[in-house]
């Protein structure tokens, strides 16, 4: 996996567990919500639990679909690479080269 998919897949896993936080923080609050509430507090309560329903199931339907972009991502690449070889192998030597000559620049 490149650099760049493995900071994309981080970024994603950040913001699920984010979301996540959101909304069981957001349940917590509803959970300890104020005894006394008057008829305004309650519809707000009511859709801020409508809201959490909704960011959880859109959390749930982000993370399947991020699966599933992934795992056809995975399979693309592994066809390719059955498919190209030598194509495979040369982009890896090439990158090898670069990142050889680079290091050893640093060194002097």
């Amino acid at each position: 996996m490149n650099d760049f998919a493995q900071h994309f897949e981080e970024g994603q896993a950040r913001l699920a567990r984010d979301l996540r936080t959101l909304a069981d923080d957001a349940e917590a609050l509803l959970q300890h919500g104020i005894q006394d509430a008057d008829a305004a507090q309650v519809a707000a309560r009511e859709r801020l639990a409508r809201s959490v329903a909704a960011t959880r199931e859109q959390l749930r339907a982000l993370q399947a679909a991020a699966v599933r972009k992934t795992e056809r991502a995975a399979e693309a690449a592994a066809d390719y690479a059955s498919e190209h070889p030598w194509k495979v192998a040369a982009g890896a030597a090439a990158v090898g080269a670069l990142v050889a000559l680079l290091v050893c620049s640093g060194r002097r």
